[in-house]
């Protein structure tokens, strides 16, 4: 008999039990699509969408910047910071 997949919903929890969980982060293992997904299809979830986190990152930093540029006053806020 094999051993039943675990619910996705108690991922999180088995990794931190079994002392996982940190040192998976630590590995960037959450960051490849590719091995959160295995991971994601042995923990039992059916179907499982991709994201790319690096892009995600990215849009986001821009995103962040922008939102300063629009919304600080950035000669103010270089000569606090002493650029």
């Amino acid at each position: 008999m094999g051993e039943a997949k675990p619910p996705v919903q108690k991922l999180p929890q088995l990794l931190e039990n079994a002392g996982l969980r940190k040192l998976l982060g630590s590995f960037g293992l959450f960051e490849s699509s590719e091995a959160c997904s295995a991971l994601l299809r042995w923990a039992g979830l059916p179907e499982v969408q991709t994201v790319d986190y690096h892009a995600l990152r990215e849009r986001d930093i821009e995103r962040l910047a922008d939102l300063v540029e629009q919304h600080l006053d950035t000669q103010k806020l270089r000569e606090l910071c002493g650029v």
